[in-house]
């Protein structure tokens, strides 16, 4: 809706400006200039502004589709050090990683590149609460988008995933 009040304010202001011209070199009529002029730059103001406040709509939201914890913090609330564990600094700089350095916030960036992904890993790691995010993630940067989720049995995904999303749900409602 608003992309079309964008589109019939440009259209008025170029069917003004196209108005306006014809009306200078015309003989015949009369005009005030400076009320048209006046008319002109408060229509053409207010067009650039709200082309300017689309253009960081559409930025904002591709950084949100390509980068999972910016949207994390910025829409959802939430700290990324849960998931990027080396933006805690020297907390982790002694650590002698067996794998990834930050393999939840990996498999986000890789998912974000629409590339496959697996996690494997040790119960309590987060998988879990990470998964329940992503669909969050998915469901508000991309438009009319749907996600399917799957497990081996039907128990482990009302006990475990959708148990997650019914909990930080409300988060996600307050978008």
């Amino acid at each position: 809706m608003q992309f079309d009040r964008l589109n019939l304010m440009l259209f008025s202001v170029f069917a003004f400006l196209f108005t306006t011209f014809c009306l200078s070199d015309c003989t015949v009529g009369y005009y005030n200039q400076s009320a048209m002029t006046t008319a002109l730059s408060s229509d053409t103001a207010k067009a650039v502004r709200l082309l300017k406040e689309e253009q960081l709509k559409r930025v904002l939201w591709r950084r949100y589709q390509t980068d999972p914890l910016f949207w994390l913090e910025d829409r959802f609330g939430e700290d990324p050090k849960a998931f990027a564990w080396s933006l805690w600094g020297d907390a982790y700089s002694s650590h002698t990683w067996d794998g990834d350095k930050d393999p939840i916030a990996s498999a986000w960036h890789a998912l974000a590149n629409s590339d496959w992904v697996g996690v494997e890993s040790a119960t309590g790691t987060g998988k879990t609460y990470s998964l329940a995010r992503v669909v969050f993630w998915f469901l508000d940067c991309f438009e009319n988008s749907l996600v399917v989720t799957t497990a081996p049995k039907e128990s482990q995904l009302k006990l475990h995933l959708w148990t997650e999303i019914a909990r930080s749900f409300g988060k996600f409602k307050r978008i």
